[in-house]
């Protein structure tokens, strides 16, 4: 048997361990092992240097037909309608980015949602390739999270084909989740799919920046014809929907009229820090509640003349910052205890994800098991904390992690067990 066709998939759920032993030339030989129950599920797949990224898309498509035909056609052919962007709808640049005669780069332009392909231990993290758009990839993660651990937890994978299956099902419906919330009542979730094809033409007000010119615009009143276009999007490649198009949905969605009304008054002019084009604390709270608000505090504060927004209702994600524990913010109640134990985490400027992954109860359990994720990191193995909130933790501020720090504004002077991680500074 040539081992340079062979993959071997481990699979553990909480009934079995599987090992899988796939042989293009000798069809697939299945071998079950069971042994001690586990809950969490890993996957180790060894990774073909040979191959290249288009191979390891065209594996997971059902039709082999869909490999020989473009975006384009594929789009058009699909059964869900969209129609070509137009330019007063490509005036949702210049509330993203400020100014739609800016070009776009690359820590934007070329950010897709891909998950990571190398780490056995990592396997449901989307990989981040450089700083920016990580606001937004954490909030998608962290709904990602919700989808693998609580709302659509697996209970058995027996190849690689079904491990991208079920990853781009998790995809569609945490994206899907994303935009229904941030929908309006009586209105319809917008979505934009970029295509091959330039649509626009450049003004002296607009730029070409290789993804605005390309959209294409879908209306959906429905949630389950809005997730099941997009699991046909992802079906046949991750190169329809990225970062910008995400975020250019939620402006859609949402409004740009009504984004503006979220803002504090005088407080930005675009989604994205015009020096450095990492996400807004607005873009951000746009992801994870549906409204574009400046901050993190629970209702509404008045403020001499100023009436300042913030979380109105338990979120089902939550939020924590460093900020808060240096005293430049104030976390509210809606954002510090959501319904689900996944917490995106804002530290020295970056966004990432801490979550359990099973369902936790702060009055019956003093130790709570959380996992933390950076897909900029490059991460080797899984890092899992156990939180014990009846141990007094000694505070020693130079050998502290940041991340220690944004822990304990949600669980004060909780001491926190790394489990052989390497604490991160």
């Amino acid at each position: 048997m040539d081992e340079s066709n062979n993959e071997t998939l481990f699979v553990r759920t909480n009934k079995s361990f599987i090992e899988n032993s796939i042989d293009d030339s000798h069809g697939n030989q299945f071998k079950q092992q069971f042994i001690n129950n586990k809950i969490d599920l890993e996957i180790t797949d060894i990774h073909n240097e040979d191959k290249n990224d288009d191979d390891d898309d065209a594996e997971v498509l059902d039709d082999i037909q869909c490999r020989s035909i473009n975006q384009n056609n594929f789009i058009d052919c699909m059964e869900f309608e969209t129609i070509p962007i137009d330019h007063d709808t490509a005036n949702l640049k210049r509330i993203l980015f400020g100014n739609a005669a800016l070009s776009i780069g690359p820590e934007w332009l070329h950010q897709y949602f891909e998950f990571d392909a190398i780490n056995s231990q990592l396997w449901y993290g989307l990989v981040q390739h450089k700083g920016g758009p990580c606001g937004v990839l954490a909030s998608i993660q962290a709904f990602l999270c919700a989808e693998f651990f609580h709302w659509n937890r697996v209970e058995n994978i027996q190849n690689v084909k079904d491990l991208h299956r079920y990853r781009n099902e998790c995809l569609s419906k945490a994206i899907g989740n994303i935009l229904w919330q941030i929908k309006r009542k009586d209105q319809s979730v917008i979505i934009a799919i970029e295509s091959q094809q330039k649509i626009l033409d450049e003004t002296k007000d607009f730029r070409f920046d290789n993804i605005t010119e390309r959209l294409r615009i879908g209306r959906f009143e429905s949630k389950k014809k809005l997730i099941d276009f997009l699991c046909q999007i992802f079906k046949h490649s991750n190169k329809n929907i990225g970062c910008v198009s995400f975020v250019y949905s939620c402006i859609l969605t949402r409004g740009i009229e009504e984004i503006q009304h979220d803002y504090d008054p005088g407080s930005i002019q675009a989604l994205l820090t015009p020096e450095t084009l990492l996400c807004s604390q607005e873009l951000v709270n746009l992801c994870l509640i549906g409204c574009a608000v400046s901050n993190v505090f629970d209702n509404n504060l008045k403020c001499d003349e100023l009436v300042l927004q913030g979380v109105k209702k338990q979120s089902k994600i939550g939020f924590l910052t460093l900020y808060e524990y240096g005293g430049g913010a104030k976390v509210g109640s809606c954002y510090k205890s959501p319904k689900l134990p996944i917490f995106v985490i804002l530290s020295e400027d970056h966004f990432t994800v801490l979550f359990a992954k099973d369902k936790i109860n702060d009055d019956n359990h003093h130790q709570i098991e959380l996992y933390y994720y950076d897909g900029l990191m490059n991460q080797e193995n899984e890092i899992h904390l156990t939180i014990d909130t009846q141990s007094c933790a000694i505070h020693d501020d130079k050998h502290r992690s940041p991340l220690e720090c944004v822990i304990q504004t949600k669980w004060p002077d909780c001491h926190i067990n790394w489990n052989d991680s390497n604490r991160l500074f």
